[in-house]
């Protein structure tokens, strides 16, 4: 006994389009999950994306001829300045409680601004685009790298920004 051939013909027209039905509703499904499997929480990274550059001048201080280096990072697309400078440098404002550190709120117009003094006689400015949201997440980030940097470096003249570090 044998199958006759129109009968086979339409049965593997019909197994045909289950397996094309089930191949596209199987790839549909992979492509959802694997798009969910995106959204998963990772740190977000601080990128230097310009610097440092030798500058005379602190912008969100009074009036002054403070040398210091400046640096760019990246952190989502938005531009975040750092600024290092060596020496004495008084300055004022309302403390901000951040985990590893403890900075000054500075007053700027249009910008927000925190001073650090991170080792005896280093100090950093943060100038931060008011659409920054975590500016103690990138302060917090920065010092645990820096820190690892500056126990590391033989040369203590120059500052060693990190050239990438996690938020």
């Amino acid at each position: 006994m044998s199958i006759n051939r129109g009968i086979w013909q339409k049965a593997l027209r019909w197994n045909k389009r289950v397996f094309a039905a089930a191949f596209f509703f199987l790839l549909s499904w992979a492509l959802v999950f694997c798009a969910g499997a995106q959204d998963i929480n990772l740190p977000k990274r601080a990128l230097l994306s310009k610097g440092p550059f030798n500058i005379i001048g602190i912008d969100v201080l009074a009036s002054n001829a403070l040398a210091a280096s400046r640096v760019f990072y990246t952190v989502d697309g938005i531009p975040v300045q750092v600024l290092g400078a060596r020496g004495t440098i008084f300055y004022t404002g309302k403390p901000v409680y951040c985990q590893t550190a403890t900075v000054i709120e500075l007053d700027t117009a249009g910008e927000i601004a925190f001073g650090l003094e991170a080792a005896a006689g280093l100090h950093f400015f943060f100038i931060f685009p008011r659409e920054y949201k975590d500016p103690c997440g990138f302060i917090n980030g920065f010092v645990k790298r820096f820190e690892f940097f500056r126990n590391s470096s033989s040369d203590q003249k120059d500052i060693p920004f990190p050239a990438v570090f996690e938020i």
